[in-house]
């Protein structure tokens, strides 16, 4: 039976370390990016939710409502 080279062990070639460092590099900005998105989507609407029944507080009813961290991280 025929010996398989490195070269044919796999139909995709094996990462080298800077590359596989790249890649998670990349992940880690994606799921930054995404966890971002998420929590401007929430502000937003508890914003509208915030303006639309206490419309007396509105301008700062949405600060009120966060966890004081979150808006530490914000800024």
């Amino acid at each position: 039976m025929p010996q398989r080279t490195d070269s044919h062990t796999t139909a995709f070639p094996r990462k080298n370390f800077h590359e596989q460092d790249n890649d998670f590099v990349e992940r880690e900005l994606a799921l930054e990016n995404a966890a971002k998105a998420v929590l401007v989507c929430f502000l937003g609407v508890r914003r509208l939710w915030c303006e639309r029944n206490f419309p007396i507080l509105n301008q700062h009813c949405w600060r009120y409502l966060l966890h004081p961290s979150l808006t530490v991280s914000l800024l």
